[in-house]
């Protein structure tokens, strides 16, 4: 996974810098060229690296990759700057972060729909949120975390008991 979307940014990275279009890619302009001759010996190294990885990848493969460039480049370009210091920030990440980051994307693909529209309607709560009140909740999360396993029990029941006497107030 990591692999292939590192082959992906650059492949996409290596086009555009090169003004390649996916049918221009068999022959190779003068620019093209010229802006190779610029890159530095360690850029045409590892763009040569990740060629190479690229045909080894199988046709299935280079389709998929291919298409999400396609998507990619009919994003505004605010949006693909957002996706390029993302990535470039993943990139700076120790192995260990990648690998937790890499493990919760595909936790993420495995939720149901309604899964990730309940979780996406909490992100976006806390996002309007002041910096007080997240400093706020973060520092209940904390305490929250702080508690033996009888205590979050007794807690939930108590909301619970709490939730289900206001329902049946309403229910009056």
């Amino acid at each position: 996974m990591k692999t292939k979307t590192s082959i992906l940014i650059t492949v996409m990275l290596v086009f555009n810098l090169l003004g390649l279009k996916w049918v221009q890619a068999e022959t190779v302009r003068p620019q093209a060229i010229q802006k190779w001759q610029q890159l530095s010996p360690q850029e045409q190294e590892n763009l040569r690296q990740k060629y190479q990885q690229w045909n080894r990848l199988s046709d299935d493969q280079k389709d998929r990759l291919q298409k999400k460039i396609k998507a990619y480049r009919a994003l505004p370009p605010v949006e693909q700057q957002r996706l390029k210091r993302n990535f470039e920030r993943f990139t700076r990440l120790a192995p260990a972060q990648k690998q937790i980051l890499l493990n919760n994307y595909q936790r993420w693909k495995k939720l149901p729909l309604t899964k990730k529209e309940k979780i996406r309607k909490y992100y976006r709560n806390y996002r309007r949120l002041t910096p007080e009140q997240r400093q706020k909740l973060f520092n209940r999360f904390q305490r929250w975390q702080k508690l033996t396993p009888r205590e979050k029990q007794e807690i939930l029941q108590r909301l619970r008991n709490r939730r289900d006497s206001k329902q049946n107030q309403i229910d009056r």
